[in-house]
């Protein structure tokens, strides 16, 4: 090899290790159902990691609602009761996916009431993506959800 080409190697090798990760956390599915009640929403989202380092969402904010909890849904006996969630692994390469009766946001204390064909609000708080903002239609409660989940 001679010592131009090794010099083209070597730098071609630098820029392959500092080639950034393929994009951070994206949002490809959020919606919301219109609240059976006057006080609290839930809202659904689904967190695509494409990148090749796992991510954690840390935190939502609306200003829909006097604050938004992660909750997941867990059968005990013949009841389902929600289980607060602190903090979300979103893994490299993977899809994590908020639907009812699963991983869902409860947004409690509404400032007004979401109708069918309004749109909510979120910002999603990610450790290394930041903060992603992000637009979830409010769908008719109990309709099918965008990709066929009711």
């Amino acid at each position: 090899m001679t010592l131009a080409a090794g010099r083209w190697t070597g730098l071609l090798l630098l820029a392959a290790c500092a080639a950034p990760d393929p994009a951070p956390v994206a949002v490809t599915r959020a919606y919301a159902f219109a609240p059976p009640t006057t006080s609290e929403a839930a809202a659904y989202v689904d967190l695509h990691n494409p990148g090749g380092r796992a991510d954690t969402l840390l935190a939502v904010s609306t200003p829909a609602a006097g604050g938004v909890m992660l909750h997941r849904s867990v059968a005990a006996g013949a009841m389902i009761r929600m289980e607060h969630v602190d903090v979300l692994p979103v893994p490299a390469g993977e899809v994590v996916r908020m639907e009812p009766g699963a991983l869902h946001l409860m947004l409690p204390g509404l400032h007004h009431l979401p109708a069918a064909g309004d749109t909510l609000e979120l910002v999603l708080t990610f450790r290394t993506a930041g903060q992603l903002p992000v637009r979830a239609p409010v769908i008719a409660y109990g309709s099918e959800a965008p990709g066929g989940t009711p």
